[in-house]
């Protein structure tokens, strides 16, 4: 059993990796940049993820690290759930910034998101930090579809909740 919490950083090379991470309720920071110098003081306790052979020597500093060797995001995806098996809480973070996602009432939704959408959904979820509104629309039923499809029971294994929009 795991003594932390599992967390990860993407580095420049996993933009896309990093958003799928964070829809599946991972804390995942992304790097545009990665000092190579003291890289412990940026990353902390997280796993370094990387297609980047060259930053395999951080290893000698300390910086637990796993190299990916497809350029193919769900792929990874797939490596990443597998060999780390982090628990997944699906889409209780900002995809942009990492944030946990706050509930919030209807009323407060009103007004901030696309009126359709208001007249439509129930529920909303809310980043402090970006100010972006949250809710089960297309885009959740098709990034569902695609994790579903991609990782089988596995998905189902890794969740720790019941979250919102949940059918199962």
């Amino acid at each position: 059993m795991r003594k932390r919490e599992l967390k990860f950083a993407c580095n420049s090379t996993l933009g896309k990796l990093s958003k799928y991470l964070r829809a599946l309720g991972i804390d995942t920071i992304y790097l545009r940049e990665l000092d190579t110098e003291n890289p412990t003081k940026q990353i902390g306790d997280r796993v370094l993820l990387t297609r980047n052979r060259s930053l395999i020597d951080l290893a000698k500093l300390g910086v637990e690290m796993e190299l990916l060797t497809t350029e193919k995001p769900l792929l990874q995806l797939r490596h990443i759930l597998e060999k780390f098996r982090p628990r997944i809480r699906p889409y209780t973070r900002c995809m942009e910034c990492n944030t946990v996602l706050i509930p919030k009432d209807k009323s407060d939704a009103k007004g901030k998101v696309p009126f359709f959408v208001y007249q439509k959904y129930e529920e909303f979820y809310y980043c402090p930090n970006c100010n972006k509104y949250y809710w089960e629309g297309t885009h959740k039923v098709a990034m569902e579809k695609k994790f579903k499809g991609l990782l089988g029971d596995l998905y189902y294994e890794l969740r720790e909740e019941k979250v919102y929009g949940d059918k199962r």
